[in-house]
């Protein structure tokens, strides 16, 4: 129900938003001219953006090891329990295995950290990756003369393991749709930049003035 609720408001939102930007060239009748909107779908370039796929895999494959670390642990630490229960109190066996035990339980924090670090960097990850698709989507709509562009759909947390999505603009025309646009040129550079050692990547360069969502 919330989520429904909270995307009733974001469509509002947008509807009244729209209503304003136009509307507004309407009661200014010396304005003949209203800025152009367009719309661009976030997430769907965040997915096909090469260098989002590529650090994605990176830290896949840093949690990949360290879930294997955890469950080499959590074998050993069955074992040893084993030898403790199955060993009498005070033996070579018992002592040996109990020893083991107290050096496992050890190395969890070191685990633990290494965890928080992945996660730590894949939070840095997605937020350098949103930075350079807001400054794509401000290049793409000034070369369009678009003055605002509006998120083509919600994408919210839902009850079950896959994200709930709803559109919030249902059609544009052809021209004021940038998601493409974006998509290509941040593959172009990002591309480019990996042949030539990284000086061409998106976001290599300091970031405009006044960047942010549009």
């Amino acid at each position: 129900m919330n989520s429904q609720r909270a995307i009733q408001s974001a469509s509002m939102l947008v509807v009244c938003l729209v209503s304003i930007a136009i509307g507004s060239g309407c009661m200014t009748p010396r304005q003949t001219q209203v800025s152009k909107i367009g719309v661009v779908d976030s997430e769907d370039v965040f997915n096909r953006y090469r260098k989002s796929t590529d650090r994605r895999k990176e830290i896949d494959r840093g949690l990949d090891e360290v879930m294997t670390e955890v469950r080499r642990m959590k074998e050993e630490e069955a074992g040893l329990k084993e030898s403790i229960t199955s060993s009498p109190e005070g033996s070579p066996i018992y002592e040996e295995a109990k020893k083991k035990l107290e050096n496992l339980k050890g190395q969890v924090p070191d685990v633990e950290t290494e965890v928080k670090k992945l996660y730590r960097r894949r939070d840095d990850i997605i937020a350098e990756l949103n930075l350079e698709i807001v400054r794509e989507v401000r290049r793409v709509a000034s070369e369009r003369g678009l003055g605002t562009v509006f998120e083509k759909r919600i994408v919210m947390k839902g009850l079950g393991p896959r994200p709930l999505s709803w559109p919030l603009i249902h059609y544009t025309e052809p021209d004021l749709e940038i998601t493409d646009s974006v998509v290509e040129r941040l593959n172009e550079t990002y591309l480019r930049g990996k042949t030539s050692g990284g000086a061409d990547e998106p976001g290599a360069s300091s970031a405009p003035e006044g960047d942010g969502a549009s």
